[in-house]
């Protein structure tokens, strides 16, 4: 069997429509809950990951605001101001797009105000294997690849104790 990259384009783009067909059949029509503004750092193009994330954050009731892949530090800073997110999720895989991450937390530390800041969680392959640096930076890696994890992750930042009780009940089912 012969396989090109052409055939994981399509294939890409199969995915990306099958999760934003899930995301909308389960998406939960709350328009009160918490805000999360999503982005793959400026020069990443992995973003199947994060649009699972979105999805099943969608499903949890969560106002999700998804930017895309490859999205500069100046745009991500827009979305934030204009949304007012409880949380902002990044996503990084490649080695090369980790500055990306360091310049978005940068713009947005230097541009709002540190009670207007939200907790910025990283997922992606690069948050298993730098979680110390992006923890230096300010940020909370996501040191699982599996989807569920991050957004356990968003909900323990939104509410801590909720999410221990999830956690736990999640474990015991």
């Amino acid at each position: 069997m012969v396989s090109c990259v052409g055939q994981e384009k399509e294939v890409s783009e199969l995915v990306r429509d099958l999760i934003a067909d899930l995301s909308l059949r389960h998406a939960r029509t709350l328009t009160d809950g918490p805000v999360l503004v999503a982005a793959c750092v400026e020069g990443e193009r992995h973003e199947l990951g994060l649009r699972m994330v979105c999805g099943l954050c969608r499903a949890e009731g969560y106002a999700v605001h998804y930017l895309g892949a490859d999205v500069a530090p100046r745009f991500l800073l827009e979305a934030v101001q204009l949304h007012r997110p409880k949380v902002i999720l990044l996503s990084v895989k490649l080695a090369k797009n980790l500055p990306g991450v360091k310049d978005a937390i940068d713009v947005l530390s230097t541009e709002l105000s540190s009670e207007h800041l939200p907790p910025i969680v990283v997922g992606g392959q690069l948050a298993i294997e730098q979680p110390e640096m992006l923890r230096a930076w300010g940020a909370i890696p996501v040191t699982s690849t599996h989807p569920a994890v991050a957004v356990t992750a968003v909900r323990e930042v939104i509410q801590p104790s909720a999410a221990v009780i999830t956690s736990a009940e999640e474990r015991r089912n």
